[in-house]
């Protein structure tokens, strides 16, 4: 059994697979990053430590991913308004969200909308994201 900072890897693969599971789950709602390390029954300093080694990136900007790519979702899926669907991915300002998922997505949110519109009336995939991510 490999340990890392005096946690075994079978516990931190569990504890960090309970703050997945309620970043996935409750990501619309405010999740702090002190009720993430309570979730996955760490301190704050070490959860971040262990969640950045396993996963590849911090916990919010892990969080502002899945909001960001749940917002991808319903605007390819849905006519809501983007106020809308800020609101129901857990962003509370719209400046905020445009500019975080511009910067992960590579377009503004209507742009993004109308491009997938444009795709998929011709069949084609819809753009990569740019990779940066949301912060």
């Amino acid at each position: 059994m490999e340990v890392h900072g005096g946690i075994a890897a079978e516990e931190v693969n569990e504890s960090v697979g309970r703050s997945l599971a309620a970043i996935r789950t409750r990501y619309c709602e405010p999740l702090s990053l002190d009720e993430l390390a309570l979730i996955a029954g760490l301190s704050k300093f070490h959860f971040c430590r262990i969640f950045q080694r396993e996963i590849g990136v911090t916990p919010v900007k892990f969080l502002g991913r899945v909001r960001i790519q749940q917002a991808m979702h319903l605007l390819e899926s849905t006519t809501l308004s983007v106020a809308e669907i800020v609101r129901r991915v857990g962003y509370s300002s719209v400046g905020t969200f445009t500019t975080r998922f511009s910067r992960y997505a590579g377009f503004t949110p209507g742009r993004y909308r109308a491009e997938q519109a444009g795709t998929q009336s011709k069949g084609v995939a819809p753009p990569a994201p740019s990779g940066e991510g949301p912060h």
